[in-house]
């Protein structure tokens, strides 16, 4: 509910990736980017499926985003956004897309078992469609980064970074 005076807007991300996020779901994704850039294998567990559909987004263009609203010269017209891109992708192309970034020879596999630390077994099935059109309406914002120069960006990183530190 919007009070008098204040000037609050909810703002929901979609499954946002990038550099240094290891957990959760969306961090299954970017533990097998980076394993696959800095050994050659990474591996996708539960919840992905090569099926699985989502809405990802870079985490430079989800900062530019929220960035934007806050900074938006007027009161935003909506009091909640779905924040998104718009770029839905199999898990499938995601994985096929990071390859062509890696060096040739990389692989990334799926593997039906979770693995220690991923989200508990939950059936596969596409994320619903989040419409996220409105914000982008209202600011006239378009992505910066599409999946493939996201990925690559990431994977780029990674091989910059070398293999993680031990503890």
């Amino acid at each position: 509910m919007r009070q008098p005076g204040a000037d609050l807007v909810g703002l929901r991300p979609v499954m946002t990736f990038g550099v240094g996020r290891f957990s959760g779901a969306v961090g299954i994704l970017n533990q097998a980017f980076r394993d696959a850039a800095v050994s050659g294998h990474g591996t996708v567990t539960r919840p992905w499926a090569p099926r699985t559909s989502i809405n990802p987004m870079y985490v430079a263009d989800c900062a530019d985003l929220v960035v934007r609203s806050c900074l938006h010269e007027a009161p935003l017209a909506r009091s909640t956004y779905n924040m998104g891109t718009g770029e839905y992708l199999e898990i499938q192309a995601m994985v096929d897309e990071a390859l062509r970034a890696l060096p040739k020879g990389s692989a990334i596999d799926f593997r039906e078992s979770a693995l220690p630390g991923a989200p508990e077994t939950v059936p596969w099935f596409d994320y619903p469609d989040v419409d996220s059109r409105a914000l982008r309406q209202e600011l006239a914002w378009s992505p910066r980064y599409d999946f493939a120069s996201a990925v690559g960006e990431c994977i780029r990183s990674y091989r910059t970074a070398g293999p993680p530190a031990r503890p």
